[in-house]
């Protein structure tokens, strides 16, 4: 049958949160489903979804990759039939073309207790669930996107029960990938892959796949970094997230990406779009080859709620999103909470581990000193860090959409970016001015990170730090037993050791150290800019002046020699 498609559609979400283990039940296999009553639909027109492609590249905001469109489905139009003496199965199978993948959003939903849903491919390579009464909030779910053109959603159910299960699907997404490559059209094989080959993925060839020996020493950051689906209005698209370790190192589920990630052509993703928001763990082949996608195993979680971003985005901005989950993640993503480092240091060399077009992980490698830079040359400051990708005996790897959001790992091991964008690519273009050898671009987490005093909503430091007032942290394992990080009492026996005098001023301002040895100073606006950044030992005093200085509030930081960090204020008139 013939369903028409009524166009877009947005609607008032509810928060929910929702979890899906990667479980592959052995008896949904075994349920014989034929192809007889399939709903084909027509795929959505994609002249607009092209040009906003076009559109975000040419503007280096982020790209849209699908589209939601509303349809006017529900569990009657499905067949009941027997599984056994016991239990009963309906169908709903929808089918389309020319697309990457599809997501059912489920409203209306009601599943008795003891009733499971399932959401599967054409083939039984790819189900999610079973999702039960506890994974329903507000009679919605949303699982996470089947590859391919083809889904079914089952429910197997008592068949003695009284009330059924029941659902409706009213919107639907379309994937339909990068539209401006003609490289990454949909290609069906099943047979095994050598590196490199193409299948299911939509990435450049040029990619290292994270399980690859470039990954060999990142094997625990690796388990930090997540996909995301974005739901922006009638939109979607891909980021890459990371997992946050925080100074209480309680598990939190706090997830680090780009601020630009929650935008596309203009359009913002409203609170409730938030819920629809999805979180993929562990998304990656088992060893350096390109997988077949029914080796690949997916985690999922549901809804999030944004918690800060920083302000401009890329733009003059550090382009940071802070994001927590709607639950907590579960022990059997083996997740890794990451490290980081909320003060400028030069990185000789580390990565980016990333999912570039929404595909599996891949690890890009630097062996050239990061530079300090900007994204946007109107403000003329250093927000970012600027990073020249190496190539290694797997590849080449660079960034691609969807790796925005993605991480900067220095050589320690911590966080001190994200992925704000850059002119790398597998393949020299000068007419689009890419190129393997052209930088890329991360937000600096040092500036997105701010400070005692801050605007919570706009930077991090009072989520994944508080009053601990910590220089950098360790990345932890789950359960997280580890206790709180707790200096601050130390903390304020030391800052009470500086002064700065005059203060306020409006000249000449002296900062003395006592017996304190600093290694780093710096000096930070309202808006957590640097203004003035010393390096190296120094005396016990230093001088220097405010006369055309703004009017504000001021920011004097100190790095010890014995690595704490130190706050005092300064007011400027």
């Amino acid at each position: 049958m013939k369903v028409k498609i009524l166009g877009l559609l947005l609607a008032p979400i509810a928060l929910l949160a929702q979890v899906n283990k990667p479980d592959t039940p052995s008896f949904i296999k075994q349920i014989e489903v034929v192809q007889q009553n399939v709903i084909e639909l027509e795929a959505p027109e994609t002249e607009d979804l092209l040009n906003m492609q076009v559109s975000a590249k040419m503007n280096r905001t982020l790209v849209p990759m699908g589209k939601i469109v509303a349809v006017s489905i529900n569990e009657s139009l499905g067949k009941a039939e027997l599984i056994n003496e016991n239990l009963e199965q309906k169908s709903i199978e929808i089918k389309t073309n020319g697309v990457k993948g599809l997501t059912a959003y489920l409203t209306e939903v009601f599943l008795p207790i003891g009733a499971k849903l399932y959401v599967s491919n054409a083939n039984g390579s790819q189900i999610q669930g079973p999702f039960t009464f506890d994974d329903v909030r507000n009679e919605k779910l949303t699982p996470y996107m089947i590859e391919g053109d083809f889904i079914r959603i089952t429910t197997v159910y008592d068949k003695n029960i009284s009330i059924k299960p029941r659902f409706s699907i009213n919107e639907l997404g379309f994937n339909f990938g990068d539209l401006t490559n003609p490289e990454n059209q949909p290609r069906i094989t099943d047979s095994e892959n050598e590196f490199g080959s193409r299948d299911f993925d939509d990435s450049e060839s040029c990619e290292v796949n994270v399980n690859c020996d470039e990954g060999d020493d990142w094997r625990k950051q690796q388990r930090a970094v997540v996909r995301i689906k974005m739901r922006i209005q009638n939109f979607e698209g891909w980021c890459t997230g990371t997992i946050m370790n925080n100074t209480q190192q309680d598990c939190t589920p706090y997830v680090l990406t780009a601020d630009h990630c929650r935008a596309v052509e203009g359009q913002e993703a409203s609170v409730e779009n938030y819920d629809d928001w999805q979180f993929y763990f562990n998304y990656e082949g088992t060893d350096c080859r390109n997988p077949r996608e029914r080796d690949v195993s997916i985690g999922e979680i549901t809804g999030c709620k944004r918690i800060a971003n920083t302000r401009r985005k890329g733009s003059g901005g550090a382009d940071a999103l802070l994001l927590k989950l709607s639950k907590d993640i579960d022990s059997f993503y083996a997740p890794y909470f990451a490290g980081w480092q909320n003060y400028d240091e030069t990185s000789p060399s580390g990565v980016m581990i990333h999912h570039p077009a929404g595909d599996i992980k891949k690890v890009s490698t630097y062996k050239i000193a990061i530079i300090e830079s900007e994204w946007d040359a109107n403000f003329g400051e250093d927000t970012h860090w600027q990073v020249y990708w190496s190539s290694t005996d797997n590849g080449y790897g660079v960034s691609e959409p969807g790796s925005s959001g993605s991480s900067l790992w220095n050589n320690k091991g911590l966080v001190i970016g994200q992925l704000t964008g850059g002119a790398s690519a597998c393949k020299e273009d000068t007419d689009k001015g890419v190129s393997p050898s052209f930088p890329d671009y991360f937000g600096k987490f040092s500036l997105a990170f701010g400070y005692v005093g801050s605007d919570s909503a706009t930077t991090l430091f009072s989520h994944l730090d508080g009053s601990n007032h910590a220089k950098s942290i360790e990345g932890i394992d789950w359960p997280c037993s580890e206790t709180a990080l707790s200096m601050e009492g130390v903390q304020h026996s030391l800052e009470d050791r500086i002064s700065v005098f005059p203060n306020p001023s409006n000249s000449t301002v002296n900062l003395n150290l006592g017996t304190l040895k600093a290694k780093q100073i710096l000096v930070l606006n309202s808006q957590g800019v640097e203004v003035l950044k010393l390096e190296g030992e120094t005396a016990s005093g230093l001088t220097f002046n405010v006369s055309e200085w703004s009017e504000g509030f001021y920011l004097v930081q100190i790095v010890t020699d014995e690595n704490r960090l130190l706050n005092k204020k300064l007011i400027v008139e």
